[in-house]
């Protein structure tokens, strides 16, 4: 640290400051010297200035990458939907196969149903018309008995 104290003057009138003399040609040269410090701290300065803009378009490139990366995580999320939905659609086909399946099956069994209705019944008729038959020929028979009893009697008789 410099001691600025030690440099003042303290007589006004006299060469009375600590402060070393220069030459005019020492002054030239320091001047020269310091004067070329400063332009490679200018450099330096200026490059610095490049380095924190470097790091600046880098920051935007990350931050370029991390929107990419949500873009592509998006993108992979919309196909997962998209494939959750065919699948659900491929569950609604099938369960819709599976009724029109269950509705022709409702409708074999309908008619099945229909067929042993109608053959139950005419089954019934059938044997009805087979019962009225076989009573219809024991008339006949019981008739004819009569018939050939009563002309025994009346052969008899005469």
């Amino acid at each position: 640290m410099i001691e600025v104290n030690s440099y003042l003057a303290t007589d006004i009138f006299k060469d009375s400051s600590s402060i070393p003399q220069t030459s005019r040609s020492s002054t030239d040269q320091q001047l020269h010297a310091i004067s070329e410090k400063m332009n490679s701290l200018k450099i330096a300065t200026q490059q610095l200035k490049l380095n924190q803009e470097v790091f600046k378009v880098g920051s935007e490139f990350q931050k370029q990458l991390q929107s990419q990366k949500l873009y592509e995580s998006s993108e992979v999320e919309t196909e997962i939907s998209q494939i959750q939905l065919n699948q659900t659609l491929v569950k609604r086909d099938i369960a819709s196969s599976k009724l029109n399946q269950l509705g022709l099956q409702l409708n074999r069994s309908n008619l099945e149903l229909k067929f042993y209705e109608t053959e139950t019944e005419l089954a019934s008729k059938f044997w009805d018309e087979k019962l009225k038959l076989i009573e219809s020929r024991i008339e006949l028979v019981k008739s004819s008995q009569l018939q050939i009893a009563s002309k025994i009697e009346n052969v008899i008789d005469v």
